[in-house]
């Protein structure tokens, strides 16, 4: 599972944004507070992670470094916990 991001901001688009991370692009989901708060394209951000798991498809979701694992499960939808 993947915990924590650190990278290259690519790209932010509406909900997601894209991270180089040693040329291995990622992308996470994320509120409009924590994309709020990174930086511009080309500038290095960080992001906790929680990965939703499903049979169709595995999607990551990111959280600004000062997010707890507490805080950021219970915004993760409860059927990727269980999976």
């Amino acid at each position: 599972m993947i915990g924590k991001l650190s990278g290259v901001v690519d790209a932010i688009d509406g909900e997601r944004v894209l991270i180089d991370v040693n040329g291995v692009g990622y992308i996470a989901h994320c509120s409009a507070r924590t994309l709020a708060q990174l930086p511009a394209p080309g500038g290095r951000a960080t992001l906790i992670i929680e990965t939703q798991m499903t049979q169709e498809q595995i999607k990551l979701f990111g959280f600004g470094p000062i997010a707890t694992a507490g805080t950021s499960r219970a915004l993760v939808p409860r059927q990727s916990q269980t999976v």
